[in-house]
């Protein structure tokens, strides 16, 4: 991590995991820039297909209270596309469902949020196999009408709900597991499945 201290210069901060010790020194800069750049390496498997306009989307809707709290300025730059993208906080809307569980991987635990909200759209595309995809320049999901486990759950609204309910999920973990086994994938996805469906019953 390097940042400018008060004194104008510029410092960096070193630290490796599964050790607490750190270590701070001057860094050598032409010009001290404001702010603090933050630089991890070696990146995991699953964030080595993430392109720059992916990382941007993903910290504005996992940290946007953070983000929004501090009036911190984050600026994700994708050297590959040579381009760069500054983290806007993505508000969402609908009915929350609180105490989800924390989602536990060998990459560590993730903090997971779903939301009972119009956030889909729907696209008929009847005699086709996929059911769901996401639409990330509309940050939606287009769920297919024409798909006959749709026409299906249409009979009665708990089982319309459960459905679309599954395929938020899907997304969700396909979202943020990528690059994790199958097995693993399927395993979170039971997981938030049983909580956001035991919330429906609650709610």
């Amino acid at each position: 991590m390097t940042s400018t201290g008060t004194d104008q210069k510029a410092y960096q901060m070193t630290m490796s995991k599964g050790d607490s010790r750190y270590e701070v020194n001057p860094k050598r800069m032409m010009f001290a820039e404001k702010g603090t750049e933050l630089k991890i390496a070696p990146l995991l498997e699953g964030i080595r297909t993430l392109s720059g306009e992916k990382i941007q989307w993903y910290l504005a809707s996992e940290l946007r209270d953070r983000i929004r709290d501090s009036k911190a300025r984050v600026t994700v730059i994708d050297k590959l596309a040579r381009k760069q993208y500054e983290v806007e906080p993505r508000q969402f809307e609908g009915r929350l469902l609180h105490q989800l569980p924390a989602i536990r991987t060998a990459f560590g635990d993730a903090y997971a949020e779903l939301y009972l909200a119009e956030g889909y759209t729907f696209e008929r595309a009847a005699g086709e196999l996929w059911r769901c995809r996401f639409d990330a320049e509309r940050n939606i999901i287009v769920v297919n009408s024409g798909h006959r486990d749709f026409v299906f759950a249409r009979r009665n609204r708990a089982l319309q709900l459960r459905y679309l309910v599954r395929l938020y999920v899907k997304e969700l973990v396909l979202k943020n597991f990528a690059g994790l086994p199958a097995d693993q994938l399927l395993e979170r996805m039971i997981e938030l499945s049983l909580y956001a469906e035991e919330k429906l019953k609650s709610g």
